[in-house]
């Protein structure tokens, strides 16, 4: 038994959470960022296997390689799943628990009450939902639990001094 490594080009594998199998394929691209420098790599081959809600994929680099690298060493990379787009984000919070996405409340710029407001939600990632409709850039929203809020159109902020 052995291990041949080549040491004129590297690949890199990374465990990717299976939440994204069905949107991850050969070609796409990715960045790895090393001392302040960008470096471009793609998709080489995709494992299928599923294991501890991860799986595993292989990539490969398109240009030039960071000096100095070494096997074993890990690294963070940004992979590319689709063509960027504009788009509002939500933090992930208690609200949707409540309402599903159907709805969430929006603090008026006066910060003095918040009304319940219909939106639309789309795709999901760890740490954001995206809002297809009926937000604005930059309006405030509550994205804590609702449970105590009841079924209330508005809500009053009062000042507790």
């Amino acid at each position: 038994m052995g291990q041949i490594n080549v040491l004129t080009s590297f690949k890199v594998t990374a465990q990717i959470d299976e939440h994204y199998i069905d949107r991850i394929r050969t070609g796409l691209t990715a960045t790895l960022d090393r001392q302040g420098n960008a470096f471009n790599l793609t998709v080489r081959r995709v494992y299928p296997e599923v294991r501890n809600g991860t799986f595993k994929i292989d990539m490969v680099f398109t240009d030039t390689l960071p000096g100095n690298i070494r096997t074993g060493q890990t690294y963070y990379t940004s992979l590319q799943l689709g063509q960027p787009k504009t788009a509002i984000l939500v933090p992930i919070g208690g609200f949707f628990q409540e309402t599903g996405g159907q709805w969430i409340y929006v603090v008026d710029p006066s910060e003095s009450y918040a009304t319940r407001r219909d939106i639309s939600t789309g795709r999901k990632n760890p740490k954001y939902y995206e809002v297809l409709e009926g937000l604005q850039p930059g309006e405030k929203v509550i994205i804590s639990g609702y449970e105590t809020f009841g079924n209330n159109e508005k809500l009053v902020f009062k000042n507790s001094k």
